[in-house]
């Protein structure tokens, strides 16, 4: 329990190959433990200088299973790069990965594996904001993906809200964010909201998809929450991503129970908010005279108080 890394290097000597096996930076099975920078300068006793944790040519850079729901973990300003997968956390509760950055150089074309930054694979209760995701910025992207959601509305955990919030950039990437299966509680369409994951305020650039929505069933109980962002006129209750403008595939990708998206006003907004028309199965709703001005604004920091109310009087509800 509480097994702190500050600072440190997981690393191999060559890159990561499908073939070749190369290790895991830091595996664990019903631990908690914390990933922090390390101060390595003071001024008047405020740190000045950070050293980050770092995670490269690895085939997971962390690994962490969990089977008790008091088992949990922090990742904070770490860097992960040219791994297969940079973080795989299966079953944890309340995880937090923050501003941390994900470098994923995709490399195999011949088995064509999936390469992924961030993987939650049945977690609950997550923080994942105010991290950056970079995919390959010049080579192929079939099977690079940046953030992958799957079955995080089970059990007990039906009627959880969870979100992804305020992740900037996603770019590069074949897919940018990619939510599997059941994100949603079991009322599906009916429920007004009031339940499932959201993707709010996330910036995406340069990806074939931007955020993909995709199920192993056609029933309503997949998919992810059905009302994304508030259809108000407060700048922080639309949803308040910004999309890619490289002429995408699609926007945003919907393969999962019906969507309504509720986004700012894009004839007053500068960046794309409005991800039609390249959007799948989605009811987009601009609320008109409401535009995007500014991130801060509209999507604002939720380690430093907002103007205007708290996070949880927008979009968190």
């Amino acid at each position: 329990r509480s097994v702190y890394f500050h600072g440190c290097t997981f690393s191999t000597s060559h890159d990561y190959s499908p073939v070749i096996p190369t290790g895991i930076g830091i595996q664990s099975n019903n631990a908690n433990f914390i990933v922090d920078p390390l101060c390595t300068s003071v001024n008047q006793n405020e740190c000045t200088h950070w050293q980050f944790s770092q995670f490269y040519n690895l085939d997971y850079g962390i690994k962490a299973l969990a089977s008790s729901p008091t088992k949990t973990l922090r990742i904070d300003r770490a860097v992960f790069t040219n791994n297969h997968t940079g973080a795989y956390l299966s079953a944890v509760s309340t995880p937090q990965v923050t501003r941390c950055t994900f470098n994923v150089f995709a490399v195999d074309t011949s088995l064509i594996k999936p390469y992924g930054g961030l993987y939650l694979d049945y977690c609950n209760g997550y923080k994942i904001e105010e991290n950056n995701f970079h995919g390959n910025p010049s080579g192929s992207r079939t099977g690079c993906i940046g953030l992958v959601i799957n079955n995080t509305n089970l059990g007990a955990y039906n009627n959880a809200a969870n979100r992804i919030y305020n992740n900037n950039p996603f770019n590069n990437f074949d897919v940018g964010t990619l939510a599997q299966n059941k994100n949603r509680s079991d009322d599906g369409n009916n429920n007004f909201g009031l339940y499932g994951l959201q993707i709010l305020c996330n910036d995406y650039n340069h990806n074939n998809y931007d955020i993909a929505i995709t199920r192993y069933s056609s029933s309503d109980m997949m998919g992810i929450r059905n009302q994304q962002g508030i259809y108000g006129s407060l700048p922080m209750q639309p949803a308040g991503n910004t999309f890619s403008n490289n002429n995408p595939i699609s926007r945003y990708h919907n393969g999962g129970g019906s969507l309504n998206y509720n986004c700012h006003d894009q004839s007053g907004s500068i960046p794309i908010v409005d991800p039609t028309p390249l959007i799948t199965n989605i009811t987009v709703q601009p609320y008109h005279n409401n535009s995007y001005t500014d991130s801060t604004t509209c999507c604002p920091s939720s380690f430093t108080s907002g103007s205007g109310g708290g996070i949880d009087e927008g979009k968190a509800r």
